[in-house]
């Protein structure tokens, strides 16, 4: 096989291509404010006044994203001579790389935002929700009842196991499986999408709307260079195995 058509190295040039359409597209966010904040501090320092009727925006959202931008830039480097650390500058001053975490940017830092605004949604009570905003704190809920997820033990897994063919690894036969009798979207709402991915995001060709996206799905680890890096790999998989055989071991106990 050609390794440019092999799918870890597809996986890779996809994360590569939305890496950099994200950093493309803060650099033309950053090149658009910056354009416009020369433009107004010029138009004040040469006595320019706005177009009659215009006005700044001074709404709460705008002026927290003005602080935002100001914050992360550096107006002491010239940007003629240095145009990131210009606009970049503070951010990489300010932050550190958090563990766990290969990179990280302001739309990591907005998707933690995000994911706290999100918890505080599902553990809110409001019966004025609607049924799918109901059901899905109730599946949240779920997930944090600890007391019935150890009275379960591995009885879920060993279904799902079970469901896909058996393992013989633990001893089990399981049912008579086929790839082209599966229901691969059962397999994406239990949270173990194999082959493929299911999810929903803007359309390339249309982006007013929203569709059906299906890719490939993961490595286990995140990336083909968890494995393939000679300078990482070795200790990857060797955690990898041993996490595979604590598994194995639960599993034959229970």
């Amino acid at each position: 096989m050609e390794e440019e058509n092999h799918p870890l190295f597809t996986d890779v040039r996809d994360q590569k291509r939305l890496s950099c359409f994200k950093t493309s597209t803060v650099v033309l966010v950053l090149v658009v404010i910056v354009l416009a904040c020369v433009t107004v501090g010029l138009a004040v320092a040469l006595g320019v006044s706005l177009p009659s009727g215009s006005k700044p925006c001074l709404t709460a959202s705008c002026v927290k994203l003005a602080a935002l931008v100001l914050d992360n830039m550096n107006p002491a480097i010239d940007p003629c001579q240095d145009f990131y650390n210009f606009s970049c500058g503070n951010w990489d001053a300010t932050h550190v790389l958090p563990t766990g975490y290969g990179r990280y940017s302001t739309f990591d830092e907005l998707g933690t935002q995000n994911q706290i605004a999100l918890k505080r949604i599902l553990e809110s009570s409001d019966d004025s929700d609607v049924e799918a905003v109901r059901k899905l704190k109730d599946l949240y809920k779920s997930c944090l009842d600890t007391e019935v997820i150890d009275d379960r033990g591995a009885e879920p897994l060993l279904t799902l196991i079970n469901d896909t063919g058996g393992w013989a690894l633990i001893g089990m036969e399981g049912s008579t499986w086929s790839i082209n009798s599966t229901d691969f979207r059962d397999e994406q709402f239990r949270g173990s999408p194999a082959f493929f991915q299911l999810y929903v995001d803007v359309d390339d060709k249309n982006t007013s709307q929203y569709i059906l996206q299906l890719q490939q799905s993961g490595l286990s680890l995140p990336s083909s260079s968890n494995y393939l890096d000679n300078r990482t790999a070795p200790e990857n998989k060797a955690a990898l195995k041993s996490l595979m055989a604590t598994v194995l071991t639960l599993l034959n106990s229970t």
